[in-house]
């Protein structure tokens, strides 16, 4: 976002106010028994960036245990989120992450569909504000991984598969007039179905609000021709987390996260390692820059203020590459910014999160359940 800053917080502090009457509502049902309670939360929402005007929309959160679940397995999860903007953009995305009974399983999933638009760049590290592009398009993505328990309750293999659907592009250059769909790599739509294994090392003491012990994950997917995609494409990502609670019950947490990202082969634009968004790097917007691989790094502070309300202080590094050239300090992008927390669940927490993050010459405001790692 390069609007003034003051501009979009105001606009995003709306939503904010618009949950808390049905946040007072989640607080009463969590709080009626000291035992773990399935809990479930909608709550409208309203949001505004320069890409989209205001969005209207509405949240459903789920969490929930199995009637045969031990106490120490984890609690699950699923997500419902549907809004419309102003600028008729439509988002409906479901994503879940479930232990079954004893956590011998584990899934995790998203499945999205998104008619909208966002900015395009080119590709590189070294892109500029003037090279920004429109590009309007439809997708259908759908994402599971199949996880099964090899060490107790901490170690997971499992398998993993992926089906994108890139449809109705359309490239506006800073004069709104149409670019050739062929400068951009997979800009002539694409579907893809991609299949591939996975590692996951996850000790963390909740899904939503981790504050102890850590969580690795490492997978490898692989996009064949002979699976019917019209070209071949590898990804492989591996994402490290870390947590200190010094002791302190959660109240103060220290957290670390770094990921790596490499592609290879013929890649659509948006199935490539980027940089931005609510998770990592807050500041920039989602795709500000991209290439084939990415290496990214976080921290973030967080600590309770009074009562359910907390926040948080973060900084991140990163930057993109195309293979050919070493990765220098110099050319790496920075975001920094500060977040509010609100706990929905007393009984199991899980936190509404605004964060306002910055890079060079640009900021993000996100409102979003769950923390970003």
């Amino acid at each position: 976002m390069n609007t003034p800053f003051f501009k979009n917080l105001k606009s995003h502090w709306c939503a904010i106010i618009f949950l808390f009457p049905l946040l007072s509502q989640g607080q009463n049902l969590a709080e009626k028994d000291s035992s773990y309670k399935n809990f479930f939360l909608p709550s409208p929402s309203i949001t505004y960036s320069p890409e989209t005007d205001f969005v209207f929309g509405a949240y459903g959160l789920y969490q929930f245990k199995f009637k045969k679940d031990q106490a120490s397995t984890r609690a699950s999860y699923l997500q419902i989120y549907g809004s419309k903007s102003l600028m008729d953009q439509l988002t409906f995305r479901l994503d879940h992450k479930v232990f079954l009974p004893a956590e011998k399983w584990y899934f995790e999933g998203e499945y999205l569909f998104q008619h909208s638009s966002e900015k395009y760049y080119g590709l590189g590290h070294e892109t500029k504000e003037e090279d920004e592009w429109d590009v309007d398009f439809s997708t259908l993505s759908l994402q599971e991984k199949f996880y099964r328990e090899v060490i107790d309750q901490k170690v997971f293999i499992g398998l993993m598969m992926k089906y994108v659907h890139m449809f109705d592009l359309e490239f506006k250059d800073s004069n709104n007039t149409f670019i050739s769909n062929e400068l951009v790599p997979g800009g002539e739509g694409s579907r893809h179905f991609g299949v591939g294994l996975a590692l996951l090392w996850d000790e963390r003491n909740s899904l939503l609000t981790p504050t102890e012990n850590h969580y690795l994950e490492v997978y490898s997917l692989r996009f064949f021709e002979e699976l019917g995609n019209p070209k071949s494409y590898t990804s492989f990502r591996l994402d490290g987390r870390k947590y200190f609670n010094f002791n302190s019950g959660g109240k103060h947490v220290l957290a670390f996260q770094g990921i790596a990202q490499f592609t290879t082969g013929d890649v659509p634009f948006r199935e490539m390692a980027l940089i931005g968004g609510r998770y990592i790097m807050r500041g920039y917007s989602t795709g500000r820059y991209r290439d084939n691989h990415m290496l990214e790094a976080q921290t973030e502070y967080r600590f309770k203020i009074k009562g359910r309300f907390g926040m948080t202080t973060f900084l991140s590094a990163g930057n993109v590459m195309d293979g050919n050239r070493g990765w220098k300090w110099k050319d790496y992008k920075y975001a920094y910014g500060v977040g509010l927390r609100y706990n929905i669940n007393k009984s199991d927490p899980a936190n509404l999160r605004l964060d306002v993050g910055f890079g060079k010459d640009t900021q993000g405001v996100y409102i979003t359940f769950g923390e970003a790692f």
